[in-house]
C-alpha cells in the first residue's frame, strides 16, 4: 500500500531521465574539451566590441534544436539588459533580444 503512494513519484524520476537533449543543461568544461564549443572568454572576444556592458550572467545550453548556444545577459551603460544568444561552437551572434 505504501508504494502506490509513491508511484506518482517513481514516474516523474523515469520520465525526466528520458527528457530530450534539447532540455538538459550543458556541462560547459566538457562542452570545451571535446571541441563542441568554445571557450567563455573566446565567445565574450567576439561578442562585447558589438555589445558593450557588463556582463551579467553567462550560460551554455542547448536550445530546441539541440544546438548549443551561449546566452549572455549584458547590463549597457544606458541601464538596458540585452540577451545575447551566441552559437558556442562558431561564436557567431544569432539572436539579441531588448533594446540597444
Amino acid at each position: 500500500m505504501r508504494f502506490v503512494r509513491f508511484l506518482p513519484v517513481v514516474f516523474f524520476c523515469f520520465a525526466l531521465a528520458g527528457l530530450p537533449a534539447a532540455a538538459q543543461p550543458a556541462d560547459p568544461r566538457r562542452a570545451v574539451q571535446q571541441g563542441q564549443a568554445l571557450p567563455l572568454g573566446a565567445i565574450l572576444q567576439r561578442t562585447m566590441p558589438d555589445f558593450p556592458g557588463r556582463l551579467l550572467k553567462a550560460d551554455l545550453e542547448r536550445d530546441r534544436g539541440g544546438r548549443l548556444v551561449y546566452r549572455l545577459r549584458i547590463l549597457q551603460d544606458s541601464g538596458q539588459i540585452l540577451i545575447v544568444t551566441s552559437d558556442a561552437r562558431t561564436g557567431s551572434v544569432l539572436d539579441v533580444r531588448g533594446s540597444r
